[in-house]
């Protein structure tokens, strides 16, 4: 069984002024916010999760650094910045080689803290091994844990799936793990958060953005 609060989740979030800049539809102030209130909403669901001890938070982003240590973050700096899978290395370098380790994407708006534990549970059972979740659409990667930091080799970016899996990762694929799987990357996306319900900070954004899905608005309670 895994062991309560064992795990560090590393969230590598970009400069928001270069964040997301595929949600065309909504002007760059507008997307910066909501890039900052996706990964409030991923480092808030991390933190309530019962097998999570600590979330590391690499950004260079001083918003970000900010907004992230009320939330209990410790926070790193993405120094010198060259890019996600480097960012990710860099919180890496903060554990020691045998701790539990997840790399987990900041744009994940609907996830909830049970995801992350179902994920988790399933990595925990991985020996000397890594579990990787895809994301929605199968070819993109949300998580990559193992019980050896050490192990965790990152390779995000477009169809990382297969990158990890390649590479001996174990796919996690459970059906009750939604909220990890959907991330936000198009405006699509956004409609597909908003029906499995999203954090109080996203929402606030996306209110204020005047952002209208085809269904209506569906937050949830959030842990």
């Amino acid at each position: 069984m895994p062991t309560a609060r064992a795990w560090t989740v590393v969230v590598a979030v970009k400069p928001l002024r270069r964040a997301k800049s595929r949600l065309a539809p909504l002007p760059p102030t507008r997307r910066a916010q909501l890039a900052l209130a996706m990964a409030l909403d991923t480092i808030a669901a991390a933190r309530t999760c019962p097998l999570v001890a600590a979330v590391v938070v690499v950004t260079s982003d001083a918003t970000v650094a900010t907004e992230a240590a009320r939330l209990g973050a410790s926070v790193t700096p993405d120094e010198p910045a060259q890019g996600l899978n480097a960012a990710f290395c860099r919180g890496l370098q903060s554990l020691s080689a045998d701790a539990a380790a997840a790399l987990l994407m900041g744009d994940l708006p609907a996830l909830r803290c049970d995801d992350v534990e179902r994920a988790l549970s399933e990595v925990d059972a991985i020996i000397d091994g890594v579990g990787v979740v895809p994301d929605a659409h199968g070819t993109g990667s949300t998580m990559l844990a193992s019980r050896r930091a050490q192990l965790l080799r990152p390779a995000f970016g477009p169809a990382s799936f297969a990158r990890h899996v390649d590479a001996g990762a174990i796919a996690i694929q459970r059906a009750d793990i939604n909220g990890l799987r959907q991330d936000v990357d198009e405006v699509a996306d956004i409609d597909a958060v908003l029906r499995l319900g999203v954090g109080t900070h996203t929402a606030a954004v996306l209110a204020a953005a005047g952002y209208e899905n085809r269904t209506a608005y569906e937050s949830r309670p959030r842990p």
